[in-house]
This record gives structure tokens, sequence and C-alpha cells, in this order.
């Protein structure tokens, strides 16, 4: 259920929709922090509901779901547009953190909490790398898609 509900719905909106559009006018990190503080707010229920329930793990969160949605940006540009690649990204992630409570038990709020820190230095040394590797539009030729 989690592939069908999560990834399939909001990636055809945030990648599949949202992405290219943004891409016409702005530059690839700029349309990934927008659309990724629009993917970490979309989450609001979340936090709410769940460990992110403070300020600082919704924030923390939030900066998680931009870090990402440069890494997809990246990905789309680099699969030629593929929306099916991001669905199967995003899944992986939500697996990765649904899993964590079946291997780790003991688990607690702050523990996942850690967890999350752990996963925004992790990617942020990779933004960097992609920043660092690929420039600010991500990708060396530009996002070719078959709209005119």
């Amino acid at each position: 259920m989690n592939f069908t509900t999560g990834p399939w719905g909001e990636e055809l909106g945030w990648r599949g929709y949202l992405t290219p559009k943004l891409l016409e006018t702005h530059n690839a990190i700029v349309v990934s922090l927008i659309v990724g503080f629009l993917w970490g707010i979309w989450h609001l229920p979340l936090y709410i509901t769940s460990a992110f329930s403070t300020f600082e793990g919704g924030l923390a969160f939030t900066t998680s779901t931009m870090l990402t949605s440069i890494i997809m940006t990246a990905i789309l540009l680099h699969t030629k547009g593929s929306v099916l690649v991001a669905v199967i990204y995003h899944w992986l992630i939500n697996a990765t953190g649904m899993s964590l409570p079946s291997v780790f038990p003991d688990l607690d709020a702050d523990a996942s909490n850690l967890y999350l820190y752990m996963e925004i230095g992790v990617k942020s040394f990779v933004v960097i790398a992609f920043i660092w590797v690929l420039g600010p539009n991500l990708t060396r030729q530009p996002l070719k898609t078959n709209a005119k």
C-alpha cells in the first residue's frame, strides 16, 4: 500500500508536473528547494501524529524533503524525466524509514529523530557532491521531454 498511496500520487505531482513546469523558468536548485519545501508542508499531518510532532522534528523532516528533492531532481534530469525512477526512489526512502521499528523494536521517538538527523547529514553530503559535479542545474544537458 505504501508504494501506491504515497510515492505514485506524490511523484506524479512533484516530479511529473511541478518540477518540469518550474524548470521552464528557474534553475534546478531553486526548483528543488521550492518543491521540497511544499513536499515537506504536504506532510503536515505527520508532524501532528508522529515522531515529527515537535517543531524540531517537523523542521528536520522538511529539511530532509528539501534535500531529497534536490537528489530527485538530479535523478529526474538524468533519466529523461522518468517519474517511475522517482517513485521507486521515494518508495525506498519510505520503506527504509518504516523498516527501522521492525529492525530496532526499542527505537523511541528520540532515536527516530537521531536517525533523521543522520539522514540529513548524509543527504547534505550527497547534495553538495551533486552540485559540485553537476552544477546548479544538476545536469550538463537540459531536460528532454516529449512535450513541445
